[in-house]
């Protein structure tokens, strides 16, 4: 009975993405009819609050939709990055309050309403058009949006990765997908290097994008079609947090931060539980031991996203400095985890607004 529910609802699933992908395909095909990806089609429906004179070598766009007023812990990730020496672009794609916009333009360079057209990336078409548009060169580029929670931990390792990216990078890559296991660097962090910015394949790809109201082609042509178009030519395609860095984290930890790497594993596969919990009840301090934990963490990054499954290892080991906001299962376990592990002052603090904001977006917590 649950394996023919199973099938049932994996034919559901199947027949609704086949519907996606048939109406994102005309979208966008009218899209590109009506020009809908210029700059001045996309001002007709945008605001521009706040322009300030001065601008640093170092832009940063940061895309927020927030459409119940500017969170908290946005206040503190904008705060980062001006200390740092960005010059923060701030895009809405939501109506902002007056209050929101006062605040805002004590820590942003420009800060623009409009609509959610073309989610993130639209929003990302948007800010790099105005740069053009305003010959604004000569620049480096960081794109981040507002689906992690930043900073968790000490920015300063993502942040002086984001100065040194030469051409294109990211703070994360991961596979592709099921039949792709090519690395795509991961949208909610870009790093466009200042050699990069001035070349014309960055504006190419800016200049052909149809932004579109389809979640399907928006990660296919947005995310995936941004590590695509420039490995296609060549270009160095570069992540801070990756399988192979968090590997070779691994392979120099200590038995106890192996130990810990487990505990606060977390799982969707009952498989890969059952292994942990084997591997868990036979710790042993030596090398036979060690091998197997990382083979097995080898495994399982190969199907699963790695910061989810192993947060001890990806923000204790790795130092992330940020969490994902995504509603999944393996996210929302993930959560749990980080905070019992903040309880247990096993994970470093952050400041009491992340846990409370966490707390709200992780339903069922027992901590």
């Amino acid at each position: 009975m649950n394996s023919n529910r199973s099938y049932f609802l994996k034919l559901i699933r199947e027949i609704k993405d086949i519907q996606q992908r048939f109406s994102g395909f005309f979208e966008i095909i009218l899209r590109r009819i009506l020009g809908k990806n210029s700059f001045l089609k996309q001002l007709e429906t945008t605001k521009i609050h706040f322009e300030s004179g001065f601008l640093s070598k170092k832009i940063l766009i940061y895309l927020a939709f927030q459409p119940n007023g500017i969170w908290r812990s946005t206040w503190q990730a904008l705060e980062a990055f001006k200390a740092y020496g960005y010059s923060v672009f701030f895009i809405s794609n939501c109506a902002i309050s007056d209050q929101d916009v006062s605040q805002l333009s004590q820590q942003s360079t420009l800060i623009v309403e409009r609509e959610n057209d073309g989610y993130d990336f639209g929003g990302y078409q948007f800010a790099i058009n105005y740069l053009k548009v305003n010959n604004i060169t000569d620049y480096s580029l960081t794109i981040v949006n507002d689906s992690i929670w930043f900073p968790i931990n000490n920015p300063n390792n993502l942040l002086a990765y984001s100065d040194q990216v030469i051409y294109f990078g990211g703070s994360t890559s991961m596979p592709a997908g099921k039949n792709n296991r090519q690395d795509t660097v991961l949208s909610f962090w870009l790093i466009f290097g200042k050699r990069l910015v001035n070349h014309i394949s960055f504006q190419n790809f800016w200049n052909k994008y149809i932004p579109t109201n389809n979640k399907y082609y928006t990660v296919r042509l947005g995310e995936r079609g941004l590590t695509r178009h420039f490995r296609k030519l060549h270009i160095p395609c570069q992540s801070l947090f990756n399988r192979i860095e968090l590997l070779k984290q691994l392979s120099s930890a200590s038995f106890e931060d192996l130990r810990l790497t487990l505990r606060f594993s977390v799982y969707v596969d009952d498989s890969f539980a059952k292994q942990c919990e084997i591997l868990l009840d036979d710790f042993q301090q030596n090398a036979a031991w060690k091998n197997k934990v990382i083979q097995f963490i080898a495994v399982v990054i190969e199907k699963r996203n790695f910061h989810a499954s192993f947060c001890y290892a990806s923000i204790v080991l790795m130092g992330t400095p940020f969490i994902k906001k995504n509603s999944s299962e393996l996210h929302l376990k993930m959560r749990r985890k980080y905070l019992q592990g903040i309880e247990e002052n096993i994970f470093p603090k952050p400041a009491q607004v992340f846990i409370d904001e966490i707390r709200v977006l992780t339903p069922s917590s027992e901590v």
